[in-house]
This record gives C-alpha cells, sequence and structure tokens, in this order.
C-alpha cells in the first residue's frame, strides 16, 4: 500500500474510512466499483436529507426524459455543478451539499488520484441529485459519458435502491446488492482516452418500494457531446 498525505478531516465521514483501500477498483481483475457502507455519519446525513429534499419540493428537480442514450430512465434530476450549463441559483446558499462536495474532493476523490494515475482537482465541476420515485423509478444498463473522467461516485441520501452491474449493455453476468442511506458506491471510468473499451462499467439502479435521493460527483472533462451513452 502507497502512503498518501492526508488532508484534514471534516468529520463528514466516518472516522475509520481508509479510502486507499479502495484503490483496487482501477485493477481490471477487479469488477470496477466499490460499496462504502455508512460513509457518511449520521449527523451530516439528517442534514443532507432536510436539505436535498426541501430542493425537490422547491421544484428544483425536473422530471427525466423517459429516455437517454441507450438507457431508459424514471426519475428527477437537477445538475448543479459548472459543467452541467445549471442556471439553478436557488442552491447559492447550499451549506450541507457545498460541505459534502469540498469533503469528498479533498478526502476521497484526491486521495485516490494519489494512489491510482489521475490528476488532483480543486472542485467537481459536475454535481447530480437524482430522486426515484417509490414507484417504478429505475435507470437500465448504459455507462457513463467518455467525458467523465476517472472516477464517479454516488452518495445515496434517503431511501434505498438496487444497484446492479454487469458485463454487457444487455445485463450478462449481473450482481445486485441494496445500497442503503448513507452508503457511497465508487465506481471507476476512464483515465484517459486509450481506457474508453475497458474502464467504463455498465450499471443500473431500480427502486425498491422507497423513494430515493441520492448526489452523483463527476469530473466533466468536456470533450464529448453525450453526458451518457
Amino acid at each position: 500500500m502507497i502512503n498518501v498525505q492526508k488532508t484534514a478531516r471534516s468529520g463528514i465521514f466516518r472516522p475509520d474510512l481508509d479510502i486507499g483501500s479502495y484503490a483496487n477498483i482501477f485493477d481490471l481483475s477487479n469488477p470496477g466499483v466499490a460499496r462504502i457502507r455508512c460513509a457518511i455519519t449520521p449527523q451530516h446525513l439528517e442534514l443532507l436529507r432536510k436539505e436535498i429534499v426541501s430542493f425537490y419540493e422547491m421544484g428544483v428537480l425536473v422530471d427525466a426524459p423517459p429516455s437517454y442514450g441507450v438507457a431508459t430512465q424514471k426519475f428527477a434530476m437537477a445538475y448543479l455543478g459548472s459543467a452541467d450549463n445549471s442556471n439553478c441559483t436557488t442552491l447559492g446558499g447550499s451549506r450541507p451539499l457545498k460541505e459534502l462536495e469540498a469533503a469528498y474532493t479533498n478526502e476521497i476523490y484526491n486521495e485516490l488520484a494519489a494512489l491510482s494515475g489521475f490528476g488532483p482537482v480543486q472542485t467537481m465541476n459536475s454535481i447530480g441529485i437524482h430522486r426515484y420515485p417509490a414507484d417504478g423509478g429505475l435507470l437500465t444498463y448504459h455507462q457513463d459519458s467518455m467525458n467523465y473522467l476517472n472516477l464517479i461516485s454516488v452518495f445515496t441520501i434517503a431511501g434505498r435502491a438496487r444497484f446492479s452491474i454487469a458485463s454487457s449493455l444487455q445485463g450478462d453476468n449481473s450482481v445486485s446488492q441494496i445500497i442503503e442511506p448513507g452508503d457511497l458506491v465508487l465506481m471507476r471510468t476512464l483515465r484517459n482516452r486509450t481506457e474508453y473499451k475497458t474502464h467504463r462499467v455498465y450499471h443500473a439502479v431500480a427502486s425498491v418500494g422507497e423513494d430515493r435521493y441520492c448526489i452523483i460527483f463527476r469530473h466533466d472533462s468536456g470533450v464529448l457531446g453525450m453526458k451518457r451513452g
């Protein structure tokens, strides 16, 4: 294990979280996905839950189109990062979400960067909020766009869902698990253009009878047009 110089801790993540132990997701002998249970402390999780649910209640989230690229989908969404062309000024005072983004960038993304062969960033420029309704919420198998480099991370804030990965768009060799509030899913993606055929993961999400809210952090290189492929 390579020793990584760790930044000061925010207290948002559980104190025993050793992010360096997850660097092996970039090894192609592994599926490319890691679930970290209860990554967020209960105190910050409750602050995030209240904030994200309030965004939905204020009408910040809009329904996604029923299909996008190869995927069928049913969820509401808002994209808030500088690369997302967001005009959403409602979130100017979004403290719990901003605190999570800063802690994630410094304590997870940049620490994995030092171990896994990609560069650090100052901030996440793509920030998504999704709400999957209890009745039929889903996002079928797809790979995220080649715009998104290095690491994609999904924090479940409220509600449970079934998260699945597979070896193909048709769902071959699928593996599923139920993700719960506070969980973090790390998913590798390409670190450079030569990895586009090998490093992107086929994945899908489905509701399990509960409204589910999640936050997605991605680094958008801004090179390609399609956000999901």
